[in-house]
């Protein structure tokens, strides 16, 4: 046991859960899906809250699981389905309506009533990597990245990403609503940067905050 002027070291693995969050508006009034896409095992451009900070202690970092808390708020006068599932990312990235996949083991459907000041519905389920792959991590199927590959769009459209869909039940009905999303990044980080363990060039460190900052800025 450690006295208390006495600390461990920085772990050379590090796992930690991290947020995000994303609110999405439809107040135009539309008969289309409001759709959102987010791959699995790749950041995909996107990053949960500190993980940039992160990057740069630790080299890798591994999606181990994403859970999402989706809030549903109908504020038409036609009620909504929304549905929760995963799927390889260019499957994921074809669907046009929520419905046609809601009977597909594994998925999460709701209805949301017509609007009354109270009509919302909350989705909330975790995906877990290693189970949705359907085989072991060990197998080496599993996917780390640098910093610079997380800034860049997903390229791995055969492995899993959580489709989330929200559309008018009525079929070609217009409808209005907001939908409030929450995902918790379960994340694995490994192997100490070069800033650590070696010669650095800050600039390179500065040209991915700046381009971090950049995608955060034009996210919404």
């Amino acid at each position: 046991m450690l006295s208390r002027w006495r600390f461990p070291t920085l772990p050379r693995q590090f796992q930690i859960s991290l947020r995000s969050t994303y609110t999405d508006q439809r107040t135009g009034g539309q008969t289309t899906q409001a759709q959102k896409v987010v791959p699995l095992f790749e950041f995909n451009g996107t990053f949960p809250a500190m993980s940039p900070e992160l990057f740069q202690i630790y080299r890798l970092a591994r999606i181990k699981a994403i859970n999402i808390s989706m809030e549903v708020i109908n504020t038409s006068s036609v009620p909504l389905t929304a549905t929760l599932c995963c799927l390889p990312l260019t499957i994921a990235q074809g669907v046009t309506d929520p419905r046609n996949i809601s009977s597909i083991p594994g998925s999460l459907t709701r209805q949301v009533g017509i609007s009354t000041g109270m009509s919302r519905s909350h989705l909330t389920k975790t995906f877990v990597g290693e189970k949705e792959l359907g085989q072991s991590a060990l197998s080496g199927k599993e996917y780390s990245q640098t910093f610079s590959e997380a800034l860049l769009p997903a390229v791995e459209t055969d492995l899993p990403a959580i489709y989330s869909g929200v559309i008018s039940t009525v079929n070609s009905a217009s409808w209005t609503g907001v939908i409030n999303y929450v995902y918790t990044w379960h994340i694995e980080f490994t192997e100490y940067t070069t800033g650590l363990t070696g010669s650095h060039d800050p600039s390179e460190s500065e040209k991915m905050a700046a381009k971090y900052r950049y995608l955060l800025a034009n996210s919404k």
